[in-house]
């Protein structure tokens, strides 16, 4: 993740805090409606905004109804080009404006909030700032109906037996995380993340879980287990269940100096 979105995510999540009051927080979205930061409730900040809302929340931010059109198409061509539309003016105005939006017969509540862009040197893509807009799951589309990548790792976390098949896993992990660093896009980033809270998929399994801690920014940036409790706070990082020791300190110890060291866990406190 970005040094400038780790900043953001730990200044919006502060409760005391300027930029936290009840149901008014933050949140950070990326060009594809994929929740990137949710200050409130981290454990939702990986999922998919249901289209309808975010096709107010684009509308507000002045895309054209043309793009607003295609980009519900199920040709991925015609929802592509409407994206890249979407991009350009993103990128270049940096837009900000309310959206509104009245409720539907499928039984999504009444909302409204506000909504800013930035774009950074440091990001491949526009990122959508919210606030005003208490987002709860209802407002989210569910876990089946998300296209996921979920890799194709030779030990996946319920094949996890002893400290062999442990180290193995993690390094797997490694890879599939790397890759999705590689591409610069906060969206492939955060849709990794989704991917390892699946307790359905390859990367979770009962208390096997991964961690996720950048050294540079020294902040906890993925926890399978408990999100919400670690991500982007000063709670410190979880205890071995064994020994008491803050997981943290065991791993100083053993890791070499890259930037995210990613840890499997087999319970957390």
């Amino acid at each position: 993740m970005e040094r400038d979105s780790v900043y953001i995510a730990c200044i919006a999540r502060e409760k005391e805090g300027p930029y936290y009051s009840d149901s008014t927080y933050t949140m950070l979205v990326t060009l594809d409606g994929r929740l990137l930061i949710h200050a409130k409730d981290m454990s939702l900040s990986i999922r998919q905004l249901n289209p309808q809302i975010y096709a107010v929340i684009l509308s507000g931010l002045g895309a054209s109804a043309d793009d607003l059109a295609r980009l519900g198409s199920a040709d991925p061509a015609v929802a592509g080009q409407a994206l890249v539309g979407i991009f350009a003016k993103l990128s270049a105005e940096e837009p900000d404006g309310a959206f509104s939006f009245g409720g539907s017969q499928s039984g999504i509540p009444a909302t409204s909030g506000h909504a800013a862009v930035y774009y950074s040197s440091e990001s491949t893509s526009p990122i959508i700032l919210l606030a005003g807009f208490d987002l709860s799951e209802v407002y989210l589309i569910d876990f089946d109906e998300e296209n996921l990548d979920y890799g194709n790792p030779s030990i996946q976390a319920k094949a996890v037996v002893d400290r062999e098949s442990l180290k193995m896993f993690v390094m797997e992990a490694t890879g599939y995380i790397r890759q999705a660093l590689e591409t610069g896009d906060p969206a492939a980033q955060s849709e990794a993340r989704l991917v390892m809270h699946n307790p359905n998929g390859p990367w979770k399994h009962g208390s096997i879980y991964l961690y996720i801690y950048d050294s540079v920014n020294e902040q906890t940036v993925f926890n399978g287990g408990f999100s919400d409790r670690f991500e982007f706070l000063n709670a410190g990082i979880s205890r071995d269940a064994a020994t008491g020791e803050l997981v943290w300190d065991l791993v100083q110890e053993a890791e070499a100096g890259t930037r995210l060291t990613i840890i499997s866990l087999r319970q957390s406190q």
